[in-house]
């Protein structure tokens, strides 16, 4: 039996009623159905207790397709994809789909003295 991951519901971003009505086409919604088969998972709560980057281990996850992540205080994210393309964001939520290009490596930073835990969740997609 495989493992399904999905994510459902809505987003909806829109002005106040006081607005315009002209404004109206700033308003974004729509819906959001995101699926796959999941091969491999793996999730960990991870302590940052020192400054400086941690290595995150993926478990037996060779390839993310899938990463959730939400930590208690801000954090730096640096990805590594297959194709060696390293990307660094700041957050405290990401959820991350990318069937094409998966991610190979993830550190972590914290904010310089500001002890941090963060919880992760990384799937492998089924072939």
């Amino acid at each position: 039996m495989t493992d399904t991951f999905k994510l459902t519901g809505n987003f909806k971003i829109e002005s106040p009623p006081s607005i315009v009505p002209s404004d109206a086409i700033f308003n974004l919604s729509g819906p959001l159905y995101e699926s796959f088969s999941v091969l491999k998972k793996f999730g960990q709560v991870v302590t940052l207790d020192a400054d400086g980057a941690e290595v995150i281990s993926f478990g037996d996850v060779a390839q993310a397709h899938l990463i959730i992540l939400k930590s208690d205080q801000p954090v730096t994210i640096e990805l590594t994809s297959a194709l060696g393309v390293f990307q660094m964001l700041p957050g405290d939520l990401l959820v991350l789909k990318t069937l094409d290009v998966p991610i190979t490596a993830m550190r972590l930073t914290r904010a310089a003295g500001i002890a941090t835990t963060a919880r992760l969740i990384l799937a492998q997609k089924t072939p």
